[in-house]
């Protein structure tokens, strides 16, 4: 349950291992990634991109304009996560929509929610991105 419908990332579904920063609910809900700035598009997806890279075990599985899929593979089990950002199709941006979801199970011991803090805070040393 990947990809982009009407404009916005699949929702979560009901199990607890999916974050998505369009959801309401406590479970899933988590903040956009918010830049200090307006910045250019093809900078926010560089930003986000060499953030993505730096994780181990992810891979970037496709890329349009104002779209980004990345799988994350995990080191023993070998399960695989989905992640997704949704860029604002605008020639600036100021935030970015994301998704990181388990293919199976049912917890995910907030790695889903980890694993996008950890980007966020790649972003904000550099100074790119705001804590929220």
């Amino acid at each position: 349950n990947i990809g982009i419908t009407d404009g916005k990332l699949a929702p979560c579904p009901e199990s607890p291992n999916c974050v998505n920063s369009r959801a309401n609910d406590s479970v899933h809900a988590i903040k956009p990634i918010r830049f200090k700035r307006p910045i250019s598009q093809s900078v926010a997806m560089s930003a986000i991109k060499d953030a993505l890279m730096a994780l181990p075990n992810l891979e970037i599985i496709e890329e349009t304009r104002t779209y980004i899929y990345a799988e994350s593979t995990s080191k023993i089990m070998r399960f695989v996560d989905d992640v997704e950002f949704l860029f604002v199709d605008q020639p600036f941006i100021q935030k970015v929509h994301i998704r990181s979801a388990s293919r199976m199970g049912y917890r995910d011991f907030d790695v889903n929610r980890e694993r996008i803090q950890s980007i966020r805070s790649r972003l904000i040393e550099k100074g790119l991105a705001v804590r929220e």
